[in-house]
């Protein structure tokens, strides 16, 4: 999947241009969110000792 993803992307840029990697960019920050959401409590308790 990452392999074709890859390609995917590329081949977007290529024939679409940079409109086509915007959705993607938001989605792939969209997903990112919640774990570093999760992670801000545990790092703030780790440092505090």
């Amino acid at each position: 999947m990452f392999v074709l993803g890859g390609a995917a992307g590329a081949l977007g840029f290529k024939y679409v241009g940079f409109v086509c990697v915007v959705p993607l960019a938001a989605l792939l920050l969209a997903l990112s969110i919640p774990p570093l959401l999760r992670d801000i409590p545990r790092r703030r308790a780790s440092s505090i000792s």
